[in-house]
């Protein structure tokens, strides 16, 4: 557990640096032209450290063959009502669930954008932001009511190891016919969320091509290139989040104590594939990386100035004290 704890606060650390360093970009170098879209990004990304820094303050073990998991951590002392550790859970699976749920409202807002941009200008701000609550809140709201049959106390979980009694814990139900149900639904939420996806680029493309003739050059370029960025964000986190959460899940339904390891580095990718998504997105937009490359070498050019005058103050002490031991030698 200690070196789970050692890589959890070392990747949380980096995790912190790259997205704050990530949302002072976004929010500081964003051009006039790209607001939209970087509302869209950094709906995903905030969404995505909240879920990281809830994680560093509060991660979860998994104590296979019971399918329970302990909060440890620098604030795990204080939730050990079972309640507190249940809905801690549920808050974070949220978190990443609503940044799933933002790289899609990304491309439906990507083809109105292309599609109908007077109409969403009618529209204004107050109705997107509108939208997108009741898009977020809708998976959320099904995720916790079909979560909160899941759970069992200490008490009423079989063969309850009683070493683990009055630490911070939850306990899912070792029934397979509810967690069929559950994964079931998660797995059909991904799978429709993907479709959607790929019907939106194509609709957008579609739109794109229908307006050539009244677009100019320059503006189908940008357009292009800003649908391609989308997609590649999307991809790193389709491709990061699927194949870590298929491991994951295979973990928690086999709950096998030889599995322990293989859940918790699936659960670290999980946790991670947002610091891959920052870095991404500071090097696919050609504007973030721009500015990225003026901020890298802006604090290159400081440390370099000061250890210039660091070492020119060590040079001229050294020569000074040399003179006063010369002068005194011929004293």
């Amino acid at each position: 557990m200690q070196t789970y704890l050692v890589l959890n606060y070392i990747s949380a650390y980096f995790n912190l640096i790259v997205n704050c360093f990530t949302l002072y970009i976004v929010f500081k170098h964003t051009p006039p032209n790209m607001k939209n879209v970087a509302a869209c990004v950094l709906n995903i990304i905030l969404w995505n450290f909240a879920g990281n820094i809830m994680w560093a303050l509060i991660p979860f073990y998994p104590l296979f063959p019971m399918n329970c998991y302990q909060l440890i951590g620098p604030l795990a002392v204080f939730f050990k009502q079972y309640y507190l550790a249940k809905y801690c859970y549920i808050i974070l699976v949220l978190f990443f669930l609503n940044a799933c749920v933002g790289v899609q409202l990304s491309f439906q807002f990507r083809w109105i954008q292309i599609a109908a941009p007077d109409r969403i200008k009618n529209l204004g701000r107050k109705w997107a932001y509108a939208y997108s609550a009741g898009i977020h809140f809708l998976p959320c709201a099904l995720f916790s009511y079909l979560s909160h049959y899941m759970f069992l106390t200490p008490e009423e979980y079989p063969d309850f190891d009683p070493v683990y009694k009055g630490v911070p814990i939850y306990c899912l139900t070792p029934d397979q016919h509810k967690l069929t149900v559950l994964v079931s639904i998660i797995v059909a939420f991904v799978i429709l969320s993907a479709i959607v996806i790929i019907a939106l680029i194509i609709l957008s493309y579609t739109s794109l091509n229908a307006k050539r003739q009244i677009l100019s050059a320059n503006t189908l370029k940008l357009q292009k290139t800003y649908l391609r960025n989308l997609i590649i964000l999307a991809s790193i986190s389709i491709l990061l989040g699927t194949v870590s959460g298929t491991v994951a899940w295979f973990c928690y339904y086999s709950h096998m104590v030889n599995l322990k390891l293989l859940c918790i580095g699936a659960i670290l990718v999980i946790l991670n594939h947002g610091t891959v998504l920052d870095i991404a997105t500071l090097v696919v937009f050609r504007h973030y990386r721009k500015a990225t490359q003026r901020v890298v070498r802006y604090f290159f050019h400081v440390c370099g100035v000061k250890n210039v005058l660091l070492v020119s103050t060590v040079t001229t002490r050294s020569g000074n004290l040399s003179n006063s031991g010369g002068y005194a030698a011929r004293i």
